[in-house]
């Protein structure tokens, strides 16, 4: 059997996980089953012994753990601004502010975790907002000759966004105003925060 990406360990307070980027899962691994993945090489043939790593060999092969190889060729200044031209960016994220008043333990702004980002009070202003939409639609506007049928996705993020419920509210009207063309074809995601979509 063989890999063709490293997995990536993480630990949390209790637990070890195992996060596979070609398939997008995350499980629990034990310690035997850390050592084991920590030592598999990339493109190299293993096996597993130890009856203790059956469970974990199993899962590579049933669900095609790590076989997916990320790493490609860099593609050309071309094919990238061909790409864009014809494909445009499927969604805009704004991240309107590092605060909250939430701090909920699982966030990554949390402060429980190392390497992460954590709480400030800073916030986006209406303009940058503003800026980054009429980017956004631009280069959307000339994708949408190749895909009429584009769908426009802007996201709210933090931080907590809803704190900055104004600014959302003036990015709401400017987009119905400024950019009516799109507006029946774009979803305004506050979903994760408000239980639905504005």
């Amino acid at each position: 059997m063989k890999i063709k990406t490293k997995p990536l360990i993480f630990k949390t307070l209790n637990s070890l996980y195992c996060y596979d980027d070609s398939t997008k899962n995350v499980f629990p691994i034990n310690e035997i089953e850390k050592d084991f993945i920590e030592h598999i090489q990339p493109n190299q043939e293993f096996t597993a012994d130890n009856p203790n790593l059956s469970a974990i060999t199993n899962k590579i092969e049933r669900l095609g753990l790590f076989q997916k190889n990320l790493i490609s060729e860099i593609p050309i200044e071309d094919e990238l601004r061909n790409y864009k031209l014809k494909n445009g960016i499927t969604h805009l994220c704004l991240i309107l502010t590092e605060a909250c008043d939430f701090r909920c333990k699982y966030c990554i702004y949390s402060d429980n975790y190392f390497y992460t980002n954590s709480y400030s009070s800073k916030k986006m202003s209406f303009d940058v907002a503003k800026r980054a939409i009429d980017f956004y639609v631009n280069i959307n506007m000339k994708a949408i000759r190749y895909n009429p049928n584009k769908r426009f996705t802007i996201g709210f993020y933090g931080g907590e966004p809803t704190l900055c419920h104004l600014t959302i509210m003036k990015i709401v009207e400017y987009i119905k105003v400024e950019c009516p063309f799109i507006w029946d074809n774009i979803t305004l995601d506050l979903s994760q925060y408000l239980g639905h979509d504005l």
